[in-house]
């Protein structure tokens, strides 16, 4: 199970939220605000992650360990919209006369609240990653035992799929140990529906029993400065021969951070242009190259 994020405080989710904006426009950077650290503050109890759960819809079918993954921000004209997965399981059930649920763990959740409440006081919307329509995009999908995340873009004006909602999800092979891979979903409707787009990263370190488990995390998709590519950043595993995340000589083979990059004008394409809607690979940056 992905390991569960802590809540950051008020002016650190102010800065995160300042720096999605500057890098999403491609612009100079200019300040805002001052943001200052401060002492832990509590944005989301217990109690109140307890009262979220009973009231989400669609309604629970396990636990609502909430935010499983960082959490994604969207200002709007009322405040800010949150999404991040909720960590529990989602079986199949009828709900409002159709089905939902993917019977995997992991979730988009979307909730309405403001920067030091972000759970609100509304219903969160917690919904699964549906299977793409063609199966052929993504043929690991029913292998998944969790699939969600937080991290989200939303398409600015200019570009393919404007307003539409891009999301990074940490997806988990079923096996002894963690091994986790990262794609895409997308959103048409604000979060209501999210439609998986396949893998984009996999580790260094071909899947199989009896591997170490090893965190590739969910992070966010990052404009570069001249709008060209999408960068993702995430710890890596380079492969060793071993079923372990140590060399023979007890040396670490994994990295503290690897960045790899996709063209955002080829992801956007892909992904809400002419049907399939799919992802495409991101290249990972190595030796230079």
């Amino acid at each position: 199970m992905f390991i569960r994020s802590q809540l950051v405080s008020c002016a650190l989710l102010a800065s995160l939220f300042l720096l999605a904006a500057v890098v999403s426009s491609a612009q100079a950077i200019t300040p805002l605000c001052q943001p200052a650290v401060t002492s832990p503050i509590v944005v989301a109890s217990p109690a109140q992650r307890l009262a979220a759960g009973a009231k989400a819809q669609p309604p629970l079918t396990d636990t609502f360990d909430w935010p499983d993954t960082p959490l994604g921000i969207i200002k709007t004209a009322d405040g800010y919209e949150f999404f991040g997965s909720d960590g529990g399981a989602h079986y199949r059930q009828m709900w409002q006369g159709h089905w939902v649920g993917n019977n995997k763990s992991g979730s988009f959740t979307t909730t309405v609240g403001t920067l030091d409440n972000p759970l609100g006081t509304g219903e969160p919307e917690d919904v699964s990653v549906s299977a793409n329509s063609d199966p052929a995009v993504n043929p690991i999908y029913p292998s998944y035992g969790y699939m969600g995340g937080g991290p989200v873009y939303q398409v600015p004006e200019g570009m393919t799929g404007a307003g539409n909602l891009l999301a990074t999800y940490h997806a988990e092979l079923p096996n002894d140990a963690l091994y986790a891979a990262l794609g895409l979903a997308a959103s048409a409707d604000n979060g209501l529906h999210w439609t998986d787009l396949g893998e984009i990263i996999r580790l260094n370190q071909a899947y199989a029993v009896g591997l170490d488990g090893f965190e590739i995390g969910d992070g966010p998709l990052v404009l570069s400065p001249n709008g060209k590519y999408f960068y993702l950043y995430f710890p890596d595993w380079i492969a060793n021969g071993l079923l372990h995340t140590t060399n023979a000589q007890g040396v670490s083979t994994t990295t503290n951070v690897s960045v790899a990059r996709a063209l955002a004008a080829d992801v956007m394409n892909a992904a809400f242009g002419p049907p399939p809607h799919h992802s495409i690979p991101f290249q990972k940056f190595y030796k230079g190259g």
